[in-house]
């Protein structure tokens, strides 16, 4: 029991540093994910997200328009 939920607990932890952000090329809808989506849920674009780095999904996402 306790090495299932140790287990458990070291698969989160590890998926938490595999993460990366993505930015679908068509609308600019950013995804916090291990991989992205095939089609983004914004504009239904198929395989448009490229990685980006973490500042810039923040300059994105935080930037007053």
């Amino acid at each position: 029991m306790f090495a299932k939920i140790l287990l458990q607990a070291v698969f989160l932890w590890y998926d938490g540093f595999m993460k990366k952000y993505w930015k679908c090329t068509v609308c600019g809808d950013i995804h916090w994910g291990v991989r992205p989506s095939h089609e983004c849920p914004t504009c239904r674009a198929a395989d448009a997200y490229i990685e980006i780095s973490k500042e810039e999904a923040e300059k994105i996402l935080f930037s007053s328009k």
